[in-house]
């Protein structure tokens, strides 16, 4: 498989001579670059290793030269008693409900998502259950909803299944003022 489909298929910025933070390590926190793919792999060379390994593109991987560009964000929600729906819930415009069109989801400036970090943003231990996305990542990811399952079969949605849910997790932008309240227990 090519980098275009590693990029394409699980919505990551990978590319060639990129950088990556891996942190499935037992040793902790590793840096490494990315040097070509393997299948539906990335080849990553850790730094301080001969050979490279095959990862998962959204498996404990960090892109360190992907630019934080989104001024905008959706508001995704993953709470645990919404994991058995079909699609993946993001926030209407105004906190006014929800949705999972993404044509009826609302955009969230990045200054609103910082002033309410808290409000905007829930994790459980180191799960993120509710966070702000970069909107052209949900729309990467999304696709037409099955006929009949959403008012006037409106879309795009997103599929609500375990790699669309880690490739939101690893784009999830946020803001430095996020206090994690259930850490500190």
């Amino acid at each position: 498989m090519s980098m275009d489909y590693v990029r394409s298929t699980y919505g990551v910025p990978a590319k060639r001579g990129g950088r990556v933070e891996y942190s499935g390590d037992k040793t902790g926190l590793r840096l490494g670059t990315i040097i070509g793919t393997y299948s539906a792999r990335l080849k990553i060379r850790l730094d301080g290793d001969q050979d490279a390994g095959c990862y998962h593109p959204t498996w404990e991987l960090r892109y360190l030269d992907a630019p934080v560009i989104a001024e905008s964000f959706l508001i995704c929600d993953l709470r645990e008693d919404w994991m058995r729906r079909p699609y993946i819930t993001f926030w209407r415009p105004n906190n006014a409900n929800y949705a999972y069109p993404l044509t009826w989801s609302g955009d969230y400036p990045r200054a609103t998502v910082d002033e309410k970090a808290n409000y905007y943003t829930e994790r459980r231990g180191r799960i993120l259950l509710r966070f702000a996305v970069p909107r052209d990542v949900a729309e990467a990811i999304s696709e037409a909803p099955e006929p009949g399952r959403i008012d006037g079969d409106a879309g795009p949605v997103v599929r609500n299944s375990g790699v669309n849910r880690r490739i939101l997790r690893k784009a999830a932008y946020v803001p430095a003022t996020f206090k994690d309240w259930s850490a500190a227990s």
